[in-house]
Formats: structure tokens, C-alpha cells, sequence
């Protein structure tokens, strides 16, 4: 393909991806932890009503009570539910610019790395794929809304994959996508609710994604994959244990700004959709640098 028809190509993609955001994203509902399908925060809990009560006599002004005990309940309430999720909001031009050259810069690599036959998996991942990794990434949600129609988007991809490629081509694109998903199933499994269930659907469309380039691609990009996941959840729980110590003191001032502190950085989860995508888009990448 000529440079200005993959560079026109290119920015196609990342222009359509930041308006079908638009569109879809100012029509899906609202998501929140309350909802009885999901059950509250892991970190959420309950007093014990029933519990001895060994506090010290309080010693402060009815003014400090007052000032404390709101500033207490800020930081209560910000540390056991999330605020309500409105996907709307995120329909602004820093994020449509984000989400466009991602789409963009995956789209180059896709088409840089593979034949034009194999193109159709990344092309669906430059759109669903990018979306879905950078809803996660702003609100730790992967919406079933965004999710089936990507799948169903992948399963026709696999299908051109099979009439150009080859039959055996499309068995190797499902055969990676069931790999993958019994990967990180096992992996949400363990996790033992740090790991949430869109993480395990996102990965059987990367599977898929990854099987163009071989049985030896699908590894690399993997590999890629869960390593960047883990330097991400890592360093997420590190910010975690930094901002629980930040609360040394009971002034209202410090409960207030802790209260701030913990609605900046979610508790509900970690979004592993981010990085996963953007592990397998690198592996992808390195199959043109490391004999595969």
C-alpha cells in the first residue's frame, strides 16, 4: 500500500472510532456498584451494630464532632461505593483525542505487520478494541453494550479471515481466542474478585486478534499482554498503599482531602483492559523486530 494511502487509512480509522465513541457512549446507561447484578465494592463492609464499643470518651466541641463526622463520612462513603458511572461524561475532546490516535497507531501497526488478507481481527480491535480499552481505563467498566458487538464484529472478521486466508487460518484465529479466554478465566479465578469478569471477555477478542500471526505471535503477544498487566496492577496497588497512608491524622481538613484522595483513584477494581490491549498491540509489533 502507498505511504499517503496508509497514512489517510490510518487516520480513517482513528476519526471513526472517536465518532462511533460519540455516539455510542451518550446512549449507555448509567453503571454503578449499587446495581444488584454486581453487588457492592470488594472493599465494601458493614458495621457491626452488635460490637462493644471500646472508643475513648470523645473530648472535642460540639463543632469539632460536627466537622469531623462530616468529613468522616466523606471518606466513608468514598472508600465503600463508587460514584455512579455516567459514560456520557467521558465524551470530551481530551478523551476522543486519546481514543483516536490509539485507534490510529494500532491500525499502522496492524497494517504495517500483516498481510492485507489477515488485516479484518485488527481492524476490529483498532475500533472496539481501542474503545473498550479506554472506557476501562477512565472508569474501570468494559459495557456489555460495547463488548457483544465487538464480538460479533470479530466472528465476521474470522470469517473473512477464513475465505481469504484459509479455512486452517480461521480454526487458529478460535483456537487463540479459546486459549486466551481459558487464560485469563483461570487468572479471574484467582484473582478472587481484583479481576473483573470483562477482562476474560476482552482477552477472547485479543486471542482471536493475536492468532493472525501464528501460533508463535499469538505466544508474543501474550506474553506482552500479562506482563504489562502485572506492571500495571502492581504499580495501581502501589498508588493504593501510598493513599491509605496519607490518612495520619483526624483533622477535617486531612478526612476531607483523603475523601478526595480515594474518589481520584478507584477501590472498586483495577482496569486490566487498558493494558492488556495495548500488550497485545505491542507484542504484534515486536513480530517484525524478534523471529517469531
Amino acid at each position: 500500500m502507498p505511504v499517503i494511502a496508509h497514512i489517510v487509512l490510518c487516520v480513517l480509522m482513528g476519526a471513526v472510532t472517536a465518532m462511533i465513541a460519540v455516539l455510542v457512549l451518550r446512549r449507555l446507561p448509567t453503571a454503578s456498584d449499587d446495581d444488584p447484578t454486581t453487588g457492592p465494592p470488594p472493599d465494601a463492609h458493614t458495621p457491626d451494630e452488635n460490637a462493644p464499643d471500646n472508643t475513648a470518651p470523645d473530648e472535642t466541641t460540639p463543632d469539632e464532632t460536627a466537622a469531623l463526622g462530616g468529613a468522616a463520612s466523606e471518606l466513608a462513603g468514598a472508600s465503600t461505593t463508587a460514584p455512579p458511572t455516567h459514560f456520557a461524561d467521558l465524551v470530551k475532546p481530551r478523551f476522543l483525542v486519546g481514543l483516536g490516535i490509539m485507534a490510529a497507531v494500532v491500525t499502522a501497526i496492524a497494517t504495517t505487520t500483516l498481510p492485507a488478507a489477515l488485516w479484518a481481527p485488527w481492524l476490529v480491535l483498532a475500533i472496539g478494541g481501542s474503545l473498550l480499552a479506554c472506557v476501562d481505563g477512565a472508569t474501570t467498566w468494559l459495557p456489555n453494550q460495547i463488548m457483544y458487538p465487538t464480538w460479533a464484529a470479530m466472528a465476521a472478521a474470522v470469517a473473512i479471515v477464513g475465505a481469504t486466508a484459509g479455512p486452517w487460518s480461521a480454526v487458529r484465529l478460535l483456537a487463540c481466542a479459546a486459549g486466551w479466554g481459558l487464560v485469563f478465566w483461570l487468572v479471574w479465578l484467582l484473582a478472587r474478585g481484583r479481576m473483573g469478569f470483562g477482562d476474560v471477555r476482552l482477552a477472547v477478542l485479543l486471542g482471536a486478534g493475536s492468532g493472525v500471526s501464528g501460533w508463535g505471535g499469538s505466544y508474543l503477544c501474550l506474553l506482552a499482554a500479562t506482563v504489562l498487566g502485572a506492571v500495571w496492577g502492581a504499580a495501581l496497588a502501589l498508588v493504593r498503599r501510598l493513599r491509605d497512608r496519607q490518612v495520619t491524622t483526624t483533622s477535617p481538613a486531612s478526612l476531607r482531602e483523603s475523601a478526595g484522595l480515594r474518589e481520584s483513584v478507584s477501590t472498586t477494581g483495577f482496569a486490566y483492559g487498558l493494558p492488556l490491549f495495548l500488550g497485545c498491540a505491542a507484542g504484534l509489533g515486536l513480530q517484525g523486530l524478534l523471529p517469531v
